[in-house]
């Protein structure tokens, strides 16, 4: 035996137990198994044999898993002594694999019950020879017949199963609890399996499958108990921890049926869009394959219901979906699909009824179907239908010609200019505008054959209708005219020296418009640029009615290349009193949006932003949608409408899926303005699945998505993912060498650890975000906040250090933070003097921090510091003066109702502590106004 070709095997085998379960484990493992048949090493094999029994068990590979184990069990047999459970290379137990062969021979009407029992008698006889218990096995026989829906003998199996002793072959606690928790659901014992999904999640019971498997088979259950939000949130645990596993289709099942009673039949399509394949991943595994199918087909009775029946079923033209679909033309309407997984679904059940006995497989599907009568009020804002973008054709020139400038300006330019070619119906005036769109639009293809067969017509139909001096100048200038390239200056000035003689009027203002154009285009100079609005004024008074909008643009674009916003608002609004056709308007209301942002007036910036991606959205240009709902989303962030930011953020996706353009960045960005909203737990649905995308991205783009996942995780209100979340940010941004990036994430983690006592810890991370700094300069601001969350944390733990990082914060902030943030320090710095027990120092703070509240105008925040100064000063028996400031906090205006309470609620309890009972109730009785 070769000791390399050993050693091979052996670093693979390492190698692919360091993996999850997976397809890279598994092609590893392969390759071993390929080494030891080269070498004829049977008890290598064997080693490797038995580890793709447990990956093939834990990916959905029943052929592999059977025929594995089967070839182990034959050798064990042989010479147990050789192939026992402690002689293999990496001391693996077989017969701890017996329990995962029962389930797949019961999923699948290939096999009959007598082999199920065989294989049951055949697993109790190799327990007994290895003096091994029963409590396997007994669970074993309990779930086979539950599988094949022998309820009563299940039930007297489930009583012998739990008296019986627990031993070195049980089932983990996790996987116990979760079994009977589900057979309590198919067995209408809903509360006994509440109360044994509270137990697993009390005492967080896990193993490799739980509890994600058990919280998907109770969504349901916990809805029909009115517990919505523990359904909601098992539904959505469950289906992230799935959805990248072919062996968890059972939870997809539970996620499609969860959607399809809760009005989320949006998500419930998309999930069953991505998953459809899995029902071919297994195909032994039948008894999956039905349940998905009767799940599918109530999704989409539902989907029919809510009124989109003819919602078209991605991914539905797959030949290997054929063997349950049949065939089809194209992809299937949601309507047609739900019959027919009905059809394949029932199909299977009458083959599992056969073979069982019963009619267990036909009762769950009905039950199944029974499901379009429940429904729990339960959206979750993760997805919308995406209905194809059908705009109505334009049927006059004047719509064609509407049309061609929207799709000039979206960069179209071969559907733009086939749009300008259908308005040359209409009168000159339309012509000649159309076959000017015509002539720019070839140039930008660069197919100047066409651009010169388009320019000499239009010279024709100028002279045409008198426009002779226009007609000898375009032929003249050539392309000249429409290519604004440095070469065609000179021709463009010899143009205007030659019309300027002759007084022409019309002809004079488009050479000189083009010209201003032209520096505009392709100057670098401020002094270019004041030759562009020269050229530009000067045309003004010329130029053709239909074009004076363009014109004063080019004017708008060149004061902002001169950093002179206002005047460009300016000419904004000049252009404004125009009448203006839908393409002036789809072509200048993103600039005057963003420069309306530019100086801070949102709420008309968002106007016209909404305006131009409304024209685009009506014409179905779904790539400028893509853009322009982008830069509406960023207007709305911008004033934390979040709410508004993710309708603007939906539009483009549903935009980016109908023109077939990457998506994940808008879906990042939709995660993240679910989690701004409120909405964190369907927050982590889009952004964990982009960085499932992301696994080959640079750590920056990976640190990019997993910053605003660890915020979704906070704002879903779980502490512990969003502290390791953001320390994998901040380690991802360090590796990019974004150090700035890398110290916010640090701080980040260092703030939840700290509104959670975790103080030590989050000091760590503080200390961890200042280190990432210390190379560099201009970054006060967040060395400020690292401050004083690190102080605050500090004098929880007593750290004297504590007020020296609070006066260090306060010197880096006087000249770069706003007041408030100040007052916020300096209200830092008396709470820490005052779990310091400084606490006439700490009340003065108070009181000064009040006064800088009070100064701003801020009520609340003037109220909260006299609140905490009174408190001080009943700790330190002061409790008349404690009074004296509630009387006066009361007074104020607070609009925080929480406040108010509290400072009534203690100004009450201190009234009673001085025996001035009667003043207290007075207090009291103002809790109810």
């Amino acid at each position: 035996m070769s000791s390399s070709g050993v050693r091979e095997i052996e670093d693979l085998v390492n190698e692919a137990l360091q993996l999850p379960h997976s397809l890279q484990k598994r092609q590893l493992l392969d390759r071993a198994l390929i080494l030891t048949h080269e070498l004829g090493e049977e008890l290598l094999e064997f080693d490797v044999r038995y580890h793709i029994t447990s990956c093939a068990a834990h990916t959905g590979d029943t052929d592999a898993q059977l025929s594995n184990f089967a070839w182990c069990l034959a050798k064990y047999d042989e010479d147990p002594l050789v192939f026992g459970s402690q002689t293999t290379a990496t001391n693996r137990n077989l017969l701890w694999q017996f329990k995962w062969m029962i389930s797949p021979l019961d999923s699948s009407p290939v096999f009959s019950l007598a082999q199920s029992e065989a294989m049951l008698d055949d697993m109790e006889d190799h327990y007994r020879r290895a003096n091994l218990g029963m409590s396997g096995v007994v669970m074993e026989r309990y779930a086979h017949a539950w599988s094949v829906g022998d309820m009563d003998k299940a039930r007297l199996l489930r009583a012998e199963h739990l008296a019986t002793p627990r031993d070195s072959h049980s089932d983990c606690i996790a996987c116990v609890q979760s079994t009977l928790a589900r057979f309590a659901v198919s067995n209408d014992e809903e509360d006994l399996a509440l109360t044994l999904l509270d137990e697993i999640l009390e005492k967080n019971m896990t193993c490799l499958d739980e509890p994600g498997n058990v919280l998907a088979h109770t969504a349901i259950t916990q809805l029909r108990a009115g517990r919505l939000e523990g359904g909601l949130d098992a539904h959505l645990t469950s289906y992230r921890k799935a959805r990248d596993n072919p062996d968890r289709i059972g939870t997809i099942t539970e996620a499609l049926k969860f959607c399809a009673v809760t009005g989320n039949e949006a998500r419930g399509l998309n999930i069953l869009e991505r998953h459809l394949p899995w029902l071919v991943h297994d195909q032994l595994n039948e008894k999956a394959q039905m349940s998905m199918l009767g799940a599918c087909g109530v999704l989409l009775d539902a989907v029919t219901r809510a009124g989109y029946g003819e919602q078209v079923i991605r991914g539905t033209e797959n030949p290997v979906l054929e063997q349950f679909f049949g065939g089809h033309v194209g992809p299937w309407m949601a309507t047609e699909l739900a019959e027919a997984c009905w059809s394949a679904a029932h199909k299977l059940g009458e083959a599992f009824n056969a073979r069982n006995g019963n009619t267990s497989a036909s009762d769950g599907l009905a039950a199944t179907k029974a499901l379009l009568d429940e429904h729990y009020d339960l959206p979750i804002k993760t997805h919308t239908f995406l209905i194809p973008s059908t705009p109505a054709e334009p049927t006059s020139p004047q719509e064609w010609l509407d049309y061609a400038e929207v799709l000039v300006y979206a960069g179209l330019y071969s559907e733009s200019r086939e749009a300008a070619l259908k308005a040359l119906d209409g009168e000159a005036k339309l012509k000649t505008f159309a076959l000017s769109l015509a002539i720019g639009a070839s140039l930008k293809l660069e197919d100047d054959h066409s651009a010169h067969t388009w320019m000499s017509l239009r010279q024709e139909i100028m002279i045409a209708n008198n426009r002779l001096e226009e007609a000898q100048s375009e032929e003249r200038l050539g392309l000249d005219l429409y290519r604004s390239t440095p070469e065609s200056i000179p021709a463009l000035k010899a143009e205007i020296e030659r019309l300027e003689a002759g007084g022409a009027g019309f002809a004079l203002g488009t050479v000189l418009r083009s010209l201003g154009n032209t520096y505009l285009t392709c100057g670098e100079s401020e002094e270019e640029y004041r030759l562009a609005l020269q050229y530009f004024e000067a045309s003004r008074e010329l130029v053709h009615p239909e074009i004076l909008a363009n014109l004063l643009w080019g004017m708008v674009a060149t004061h902002v290349r001169l950093d002179e916003n206002l005047t460009a608002l300016e000419i904004c609004e000049q252009i404004q009193e125009l009448e203006l056709t839908v393409g002036d308007k789809a072509a200048l209301y993103s600039g005057f949006a963003a420069l309306l942002a530019d100086q801070g007036r949102y709420t008309q910036a968002i106007q016209y932003a909404d305006e131009v991606l409304r024209i685009y959205s009506m014409y179905g240009v779904n790539t400028a949608v893509v853009s322009k709902a982008s830069l509406a989303a960023s207007l709305y962030h911008d004033m934390q409408r979040f709410d508004d930011e993710l309708t603007r953020l939906r539009t483009g996706l549903q935009a980016a899926v109908n023109a077939e353009l990457p998506t994940r960045e808008l879906r990042c960005r939709i995660g993240t303005a679910l989690a701004n909203s409120g909405h964190g737990k369907e927050a982590v649905e889009y952004l964990w699945e982009a960085l499932g995308e992301a696994e080959n991205d640079t750590p920056a783009e990976k640190a990019a998505i997993c910053g605003p996942l660890g915020w979704a995780f906070e704002v879903a209100n779980e502490p512990g993912r969003a502290v390791n979340t953001y320390r994998t940010a901040a380690a991802y941004w360090a590796e990019a060498d974004r150090p700035f990036a890398a110290a916010e994430n640090y701080c980040r983690q260092a703030n939840v650890l700290r509104w959670f006592n975790a103080h030590k810890e989050a000091c760590q991370s503080y200390d961890m975000a200042l280190e990432a700094l210390e190379d560099n300069d201009n970054i006060c601001c967040i060395q400020v906040d690292i401050l004083h969350g690190r102080g605050l944390s500090k004098s929880q733990i007593e750290d004297s250090g504590a007020i020296e990082d609070i006066d260090l914060a306060l010197a880096l902030s006087t000249d770069h933070q706003s007041p408030a943030e100040i007052n916020n320090l300096l209200e830092a710095k008396a709470q820490i003097l005052g779990n310091l027990d400084h606490d006439d120092e700490a009340v003065a703070l108070f009181l000064q921090a009040s006064d800088k509240y009070d100064d701003l105008g801020d009520h609340d925040g003037a109220a909260r510091n006299e609140h905490f100064a009174a408190l001080t000063l009943v700790k330190s028996g002061k409790s008349e003066s404690g009074v004296d400031l509630w009387h006066q906090a009361r007074k104020r205006e607070i609009t925080n109702l929480n406040l108010r309470r509290s400072i009534l609620v203690k100004l009450a309890e201190t009234l009673d502590s001085l025996g001035r009972d009667s003043q207290a109730a007075e207090i009291r009785g103002l809790l109810n106004e």
